[in-house]
């Protein structure tokens, strides 16, 4: 049996694409499913990869690059709840803070540790997304107008 979750979008993926994606449209009122395959949210960025937002340079040769928006914002933050996040110690710190920022979005539903696995289109437009987890054993079905694949690996597309 599945689980059916419907929202205005969702967003497969929960690297900082995905949560910029999801973070922008709950801020413009949007009703987000973000989906993350693994437990800790960040992608490259969390402490399972420990790349940073601005790339793989060692030391601060990337600590001047900079986004704009949301994607600044996230950074900033981390910065600020890990100030050692330029020098990749206490990365948990950098994933307890892109967490708190996605929980503080009322519009957005996280769903972690969950892999989406397969969709379907109707008049070539993605209309559900299945997915699955293994911590809870539930089979979900994500439908909404909307779908965005920042999975990285274009799971879904």
């Amino acid at each position: 049996m599945k689980t059916v979750i419907k929202s205005d979008l969702t967003v497969v993926g929960a690297g900082y694409a995905g949560i910029v994606a999801a973070i922008t449209a709950a801020r413009h009122g949007l009703k987000v499913a973000l989906v993350n395959d693994r437990d800790v949210i960040g992608g490259n960025a969390s402490s399972e990869h420990r790349i940073h937002v601005d790339g793989s340079g060692w030391g601060n040769n990337t600590f001047y690059s900079r986004e704009a928006g949301i994607a600044d914002e996230l950074k900033l933050y981390t910065l600020f709840k890990n100030p050692r996040y330029n020098i990749k110690k206490d990365n948990h710190l950098s994933d307890m803070a892109l967490l708190q920022k996605v929980r503080e979005e009322e519009n957005i539903s996280l769903f972690t540790g969950t892999s989406v696995y397969d969709g379907e289109s109707e008049n070539g437009k993605v209309v559900r997304a299945y997915g699955f987890c293994a911590k809870n054993f539930k089979h979900y079905q994500f439908e909404s107008e909307y779908f965005v694949d920042a999975s990285g690996d274009g799971i879904l597309a």
